[in-house]
């Protein structure tokens, strides 16, 4: 492979995150993910649609929740030592927004 190709593919190349939900894997773009941390405690939220019901502490931050397996249509799961916690910055309306998603294995 020449120099010029092999630079045009990594220009092409995407670094990603790995979760796990079940028997399914999904991919997240690295560069969305701030950080993964161990499961928290929780504050359920009143009137919270089904796939966010919750919002975490998260140095300081409180960010909302969202249970991916519930959205997939997966039956839910109580924790394990595997489980984790994946939070990501998104763009909302031009503004940088986190928000965290729940993971049954990196």
């Amino acid at each position: 492979m020449t120099e010029a190709l092999a630079a045009e593919h990594q220009v092409d190349a995407m670094q990603v995150v790995m979760i796990g939900l079940g028997e399914e894997k999904f991919a997240l773009d690295a560069g969305l993910v701030r950080e993964i941390i161990d499961p928290v405690p929780v504050t359920k939220v009143a009137g919270a649609r089904s796939f966010v019901p919750s919002v975490i502490n998260v140095r300081g931050n409180v960010i909302p929740l969202a249970d991916l397996r519930i959205r997939f249509g997966m039956p839910q799961l109580e924790d394990s030592a595997d489980t984790r916690i994946v939070v990501i910055e998104i763009e909302l309306d031009n503004e940088p927004v986190l928000v965290c998603g729940t993971a049954d294995k990196i």
